[in-house]
């Protein structure tokens, strides 16, 4: 919802204000049921109206709500801090993942790259008995690769 319409929540009736509250509970409802989904984990809402309602609403349903909150505090705090997932911890991992592949994936064009080059340099006449087995392995793999995109042109040009 807009900052405009929580603005003007105060001057509402109390039926309306009843009825945006049941909104926003259905919608934190889906988003836990959701998040329970993707991240397969247990999850639990229990909401007070207002701090003298003593019946509270209560998703899933009281008795799992119930169970799940008596497993959280079964665990000690320093059991509930390993199970903690903090969002900057997280996204930090994800980061470093990201840049993980990202260094693998230029290494590895990097390398094509060089066997490429030397490959040339093989077709222009280089002697092969310069190279060290690192870059015989590569020209080895480069060659098969070469191969494999001849034979598909090949087909290609049979199949047309």
């Amino acid at each position: 919802m807009t900052r405009k319409g929580l603005r003007n929540i105060k001057n509402l009736s109390d039926s309306k204000k009843k009825a945006i509250l049941d909104k926003r509970i259905a919608s934190l409802c889906k988003r836990a049921e959701k998040l329970s989904i993707l991240c397969d984990i247990e999850v639990g809402l229990i909401i007070y109206n207002s701090p003298v309602e003593t019946n509270p609403f209560v998703w899933p349903s009281l008795t799992k709500a119930t169970n799940i909150v008596t497993n959280y505090l079964r665990f000690t705090e320093v059991q509930r801090e390993k199970k903690l997932v903090r969002h900057d911890v997280y996204l930090q991992e994800k980061v470093n993942d990201m840049e993980k592949n990202v260094r693998s994936k230029i290494e590895q064009m990097a390398e094509e790259m060089e066997m490429e080059t030397l490959f040339n340099q093989l077709v222009k006449g280089k002697n092969i008995n310069e190279l060290d087995v690192r870059q015989i392995k590569g020209l080895l793999k480069l060659f098969d690769v070469k191969r494999a995109k001849l034979e598909e042109r090949k087909n290609n040009l049979i199949n047309n």
